[in-house]
């Protein structure tokens, strides 16, 4: 059972939702549909960084159509594959989710494994301000890996904690990082002290963790699927697109276009995205398990009474 400090806190009014987290593949999206199915007038929201983009579906394993329209789902297939997508942008589209499910008396569940975006709406964070001239600049400044190197140089100068938290190599946020820090002349953050496991959660929050040999099993397993069930041709139709930078960073695209150019077997493609995949897993899950907020389950049957307790939903499964 939950803790009594816990249950207070919910009956208290924590916001009436729920936030699912967890490494991808661990089996989110189906605790999901459960919950959705079991408690009623509720609705799946996405907070994941890729599952956003339409025309993507096969590749971030998204929901079908079907299962999009039977659970009600928010914030997902929603954005231009041709369009770059950020946190700043998805929090400010959760406002106005947010207040709609409010004015249709509808709880949201969360369910993805973006652990920023997970940590964000957790704390409640408020989006960053944008600077679009000075944005700009600094695309056309960073343009090479000295450019980079010199931007985080400045960036560990100008805001230390966020530079702690972004890969150097990564062009976007390195950018979007100096950008919030320049343009506000150090006033705000992207880590901002809006992010941390220190405070309430907005949400109560359950994660879904099991073995990691069983975690990389049903990661190999949904791959097989993805790619019978139409991968390649989603990501050669794509390749043909002018795809933004965010879009083209989802897991798997990259190694099947190599394998279309000629450049490794498919066998080869899919272990590369079998890799990826697993370090991505377990990047999430050391993420995640530094925050004391998430109790966590071992399976979907134990994630469902926990999520219809942590809902105020005490009757028995």
């Amino acid at each position: 059972m939950i803790s009594r400090r816990l249950r207070a806190a919910i009956l208290a009014g924590v916001a009436g939702g729920l936030m699912i987290v967890g490494p991808t593949a661990s089996g989110k999206t189906a605790l999901a549909h459960q919950v959705v199915r079991t408690v009623g007038g509720a609705v799946v929201v996405g907070i994941d960084a890729m599952t956003v983009y339409r025309g993507m579906e096969v590749g971030t394993a998204m929901p079908s159509r079907e299962e999009r329209s039977a659970f009600g789902y928010r914030l997902v297939a929603h954005v231009d594959p041709a369009s770059p997508y950020s946190l700043g942008q998805y929090l400010h589209d959760l406002e106005e989710t947010l207040a709609a499910l409010g004015r249709e008396r509808l709880r949201p569940v969360f369910a993805g494994g973006t652990a920023l975006w997970v940590e964000a709406v957790a704390n409640g964070m408020s989006v960053p301000p944008s600077y679009p001239g000075l944005r700009r600049w600094l695309e056309a400044t960073i343009s090479g890996e000295g450019e980079a190197a010199a931007g985080y140089r400045l960036l560990a100068a100008v805001d230390r904690k966020a530079a702690a938290g972004i890969d150097p190599r990564n062009r976007r946020r390195l950018v979007r990082a100096l950008e919030v820090a320049l343009g506000s002349a150090g006033a705000r953050s992207v880590s901002g002290g809006e992010l941390g496991s220190d405070r309430p959660a907005r949400y109560p929050m359950l994660g879904i963790q099991i073995p990691r040999e069983r975690l990389r099993e049903r990661i190999r397993s949904r791959i097989a699927v993805q790619l019978r069930s139409g991968w390649i041709e989603e990501a050669a139709r794509l390749d043909r697109e002018a795809l933004s930078r965010t879009a083209r960073e989802a897991i798997g695209y990259a190694e099947i276009w190599d394998y279309l150019g000629g450049g490794v077997s498919c066998e080869e493609a899919a272990a590369r995205i079998e890799r990826r995949t697993y370090r991505l897993a377990k990047r999430q899950l050391a993420w995640l398990e530094r925050d004391p907020r998430i109790l966590w389950v071992e399976n979907e049957e134990e994630g469902l009474i926990r999520a219809k307790e942590l809902l105020g939903e005490d009757a028995p499964v």
